[in-house]
């Protein structure tokens, strides 16, 4: 598939689609389903030639802030997934002790939040 934004987004919200990942968005189109929404679907639901697709459209920076946000803080719940992208996608090294500090951080940081 050429590096065609419309046309990969186009692809990778029609697989999603067969997941039914949408039950809240009865009536959205490719084009307003949001980034953050979109990568956080595709790393969830979708295979890794698709994962790789979202290489071709959006920022590295911006698919690993998603992982950690919205993804890497509910290890366990996805840790084997977790390890997947660590390591296949986000070139770190050891993974597993990456990823423990990464939830102890955004743990740590969200009980301060709600404290203040």
């Amino acid at each position: 598939m050429k590096k065609d934004p419309i046309n990969i987004k186009k692809h990778l919200f029609n697989e999603l689609k067969k997941h039914k990942p949408f039950w809240s968005y009865e009536y959205i189109k490719p084009d307003q389903l949001d980034d953050d929404v979109l990568i956080e679907k595709v790393l969830l639901l979708l295979d890794l030639k698709d994962i790789e697709k979202l290489f071709l459209i959006l920022p590295y920076k911006k698919i690993k802030e998603v992982w950690i946000n919205n993804i890497l803080i509910q290890d366990p719940y996805y840790h084997s997934l977790n390890i997947l992208l660590a390591s296949l996608y986000f070139n770190i090294k050891n993974p597993g002790q990456y990823i423990e500090r990464a939830v102890k951080v955004q743990r740590k940081s969200l009980s301060e939040h709600e404290r203040s």
